[in-house]
This record gives C-alpha cells, structure tokens and sequence, in this order.
C-alpha cells in the first residue's frame, strides 16, 4: 500500500531523515513560507509519539536484536505492518502495526529450485497480495506473498523497444489497482517502465526534458554542438495513491535550473524535483502555492550555510486528507503539502 507519513515520522531516528533528536517534550520546528520567502514559524505539525530503535522491534528468532544499518525504503500495509529495506543487509524487516518484529526475507528458494539471495536490494512496494522487492544489481523484482514466501522473479521487461544491452536496474516501484507495475530503473532515462509481473512491457511514461548546463546552453546559443549526448534526468522513487496517481522523484536536476524555477514561482514543472502523474504519463500536479513543491525555498546566506542550493529530493509519500510529503536528504527534513 502507500506510504505512510505517520510511520515515516515515528521511524525518523531510526531512517535519520530528520535533523532534531527525537522527544515528544521536544517536537521539530514547523514552518511556512509567505509570498515573498519570509519564513512563517507555525504551530506544530507533527509532534513525535514514540522512537522505534533496534531495542523497541526487538529480537530475530535467534535472538539477536534487529539493527537497520542502510534504510533505503519504506511500506506500510493496510494492517498497518511495515517493510523496511536494508541496503547493508540485502533484507526487508518486517514490523508489525506496533513496530515489533515479525520476519525478515533475505534468502528465498527461486523457480529452479536453487537458494537465491538479493544483491543490492533498494525498494518495496506492498499490495494486499504481495510484497515486490527490487533486487537491483540481479535486475530484477521479486514478489513473495504477505507472509514472505517466494512467488516469482520478474526480470527485464520483454520487448523490441528495449536494446538487448540496455541496462536494467530496477530501484523502486510501484503497482496499481490492476496490477501494472511502475518501475524506476536507475539506468534508464527515457521515463517510468510500465511492466506486467510476466515481464511484458507496456511502455515507458512521464520522460523528464532533458536539462542542459550552462556550457551546453552557451553553445546551443551559439548554434554549435558540443559532442555531448543530451538526456533526460532519471527518477530516483516512486509511490502511487489509492487513485493510482504516481508521485515520483528526480535528484538529478540541475541545481541552478532548479533553483531558478523556485526562484520564479514556476507552475510549470519542468524543473521539478517531484511530478504526479496520471497513467498516461502526465504530469496533472496543481502548483497553486506560492512556491512550487521544491522541499526548501529560502537557501540565501549561502556565504555562511553549510548546505548550498536547492533541496535534494530522494522520496514521497502519501498521507491523510490529501495531503502529501517529500523527503530533503540534504537538509534532513520532510515538506508536507496539501493537493490542491
């Protein structure tokens, strides 16, 4: 199911996406921005309950405590358990709606018969079915059930369009009410993969236009070519709604370009760090605020700043009446946002 902002800001210590230590005497800062960048302090957003450690989830089978070194995603179910993905470990732990432990799936038989482990794993995704990891340096997806037995591998998609040497990486992922897989491939720029778990592929959607330096710019200006192959910027993360709208997130944009969409209160979203998308691939997100959803606005005072440009967008989620979160890497914060 979707991503929960609730348990994405319970599991704060433990993912290390926030920047104040964790106290519910001592709730983060909440803040907005006017219409001319002034920074608003408001009340309180979201006040921590509790902090979920290795000592809170308790102890595998064999009795060692559970430690998450490398978080790298996270998926809550309708019942309320929680799948994390550990980078380190090549495992997903698996808490349950208290956030203790339930199992972990690192080692699996696959269809030969052979034992089989992740390499790389990096996303997870959950219906109300199966659980779909992306083992990303065997390239590929594996779906287990619910209760973190095998189904199946699904590998590169099948297809004519997709050179026989292409690489595919699948990083994160997302599937709808149908059943249709949303991959995120990290080596791949021509936008979303749209796949079926039998690997046929349906096409790619939502390609990012491709962003130019200002060394490629000045010699477009010029009417020369500079040898440089020009690609789109690829995704980083994806999620979906219960509309089947996706959310999905680049890192790779162009800072100044970024930053200058910011700066000119863009509702394009050319250069936006993150796009809802219909199916078709289009991007229908509504930038009615006085800034488009770019994580941090303000970033003057950069003489004096340790952390330089715009917000370095690695994640979404999806939260309650609307609303909506992506997750600052560089600065260590969450930004919420109200569909509009």
């Amino acid at each position: 199911m979707k991503k929960s902002i609730k348990v994405l800001l319970i599991l704060m210590a433990l993912l290390c996406v926030m920047p104040i230590a964790v106290s519910a005497a001592t709730p983060y800062t909440t803040y907005t921005y006017s219409s001319t960048g002034f920074v608003l302090h408001s009340p309180d957003a979201y006040v921590p309950d509790e902090v979920v450690d290795a000592a809170y989830i308790g102890n595998d089978p064999n009795g060692n405590p559970i430690s998450i070194e490398d978080p790298r995603d996270l998926q809550v179910d309708e019942d309320g358990n929680v799948y994390i993905v550990d980078g380190k470990k090549n495992a997903v732990f698996v808490l349950d709606q208290y956030y203790k432990y339930k199992f972990t799936i690192d080692s699996f038989v696959n269809e030969q018969g052979v034992p089989d482990t992740f390499s790389g794993v990096s996303g997870v995704f959950v219906t109300s079915d199966f659980i779909y990891t992306c083992d990303s340096e065997n390239n590929r997806i594996v779906i287990f059930d619910r209760d973190g037995n095998f189904e199946k591998t699904v590998g590169k998609p099948k297809s004519s369009l997709i050179a026989d040497n292409a690489i595919y990486r699948p990083v994160a992922v997302a599937v709808d009410s149908y059943g249709r897989m949303f991959v995120v491939s990290s080596t791949t720029y021509e936008g979303i993969i749209v796949m079926g778990d039998d690997e046929q592929f349906y096409g790619y959607i939502g390609a990012q236009k491709a962003t130019l330096s200002a060394w490629q710019a000045f010699w477009r200006k010029l009417g020369k070519n500079d040898d440089e192959t020009i690609t789109s910027t690829e995704y980083n993360n994806i999620t979906i709604d219960k509309e089947n709208f996706l959310y999905v997130t680049t890192s790779s944009i162009e800072e100044a370009a970024q930053q200058n969409a910011i700066n000119n209160k863009s509702t394009a979203g050319t250069y936006a760090p993150v796009k809802k998308l219909n199916v078709s691939g289009t991007d229908i997100m509504r930038r009615n605020g006085f800034y488009p959803p770019s994580g941090e606005v303000k970033v003057s005072n950069e003489e004096t700043s340790a952390i330089k440009g715009p917000s370095t967008i690695i994640d979404a989620a999806v939260g309650p009446e609307g609303t909506w979160s992506i997750i600052d890497e560089k600065r260590s914060k969450v930004f919420t946002y109200l569909t509009g």
